[in-house]
């Protein structure tokens, strides 16, 4: 065996060393407690029944242990007792609910409403199908006087009719009129939307773009195709079958829009 310290030979059995006295075998191991770490004791107080177990491990002292186990069964006493304070009552049937109320009832206002039902039950079976009847025509007439009348059906907007002819209103809106551009605009304002009852050749019957049926009207000897189109709905169409080119037909119509190509155009045609 050599010293460790300064390298000196020495027996096997030697305790000290011939050379300089150093200690050659050790002593019984000393183990030191160590104290929880900051996180472990953090853990322990805000979750001890994960980390207090912690402290079972080797190295921790005696009193470490104790303190974290005890904190945990505090803690577990703690939530046993809140859980048996707060008891869950069982949902209440209708009999229970019934017995309930009538333990809050009290006695001399509870059996009033039986003597009046007792009372005011009928004594046979005419006498109820008489009350029902009643009953029922009381409803019936309380539901009448709360409901509103019903609304009557709107009335048409008056039609204003324009006074003058077709071939008057065709000749200022023609292309070939003395008025310009913006004079007739400012003239039709005083056409648009209103009714017109005219006469005029039939140049064409022919069906709508949109639906129904168009009627192309000549009003002037020297109009080459026509002076006005109408709409008319399909309401027409039998009527319209039997009209041929070159006759004359009356017609009220309301005036849409007017173009100097075109001529006037006008809806909800009607013949007379």
């Amino acid at each position: 065996m050599f010293c460790f310290k300064c390298g000196a030979p020495n027996g096997d059995g030697a305790t000290f060393c011939n050379r300089c006295g150093t200690r050659l075998t050790a002593g019984p191991p000393t183990s030191k407690s160590r104290h929880p770490s900051i996180l472990l004791a953090i853990g322990i107080v805000f979750c001890p029944f994960v980390f207090a177990w912690a402290t079972l491990r080797r190295g921790h002292s005696n009193l470490s242990r104790a303190l974290a186990l005890g904190w945990l069964g505090l803690n577990f006493f703690v939530l046993m007792g809140l859980g048996t304070s707060q008891t869950v009552r069982p949902p209440q049937t209708a009999r229970g609910r019934e017995a309930t109320a009538r333990k809050h009832v009290r006695p001399d206002l509870g059996q009033a409403p039986a003597r009046r039902e007792v009372e005011d039950a009928p004594a046979s079976p005419e006498g109820a199908g008489e009350l029902s009847r009643n009953a029922r025509e009381e409803r019936s007439a309380a539901l009448r006087q709360a409901s509103p009348p019903p609304a009557a059906p709107p009335r048409p907007a008056p039609r204003t009719y324009v006074r003058d002819t077709c071939a008057d209103v065709a000749r200022v809106f023609s292309a070939s009129g003395p008025m310009t551009d913006l004079q007739k605009k400012e003239a039709w304002k005083q056409y648009s939307g209103k009714w017109v009852s005219w006469t005029g050749t039939v140049g064409q019957v022919s069906e709508g773009l949109l639906g129904g049926l168009s009627v192309h009207v000549k009003c002037l000897e020297t109009t080459l195709t026509s002076d006005a189109h109408i709409a008319f709905g399909d309401a027409w169409r039998a009527r319209l079958t039997g009209v041929n080119e070159g006759r004359a037909i009356q017609f009220r119509a309301r005036l849409r829009d007017y173009n100097q190509l075109l001529g006037l155009s006008l809806n909800d045609g009607e013949l007379q």
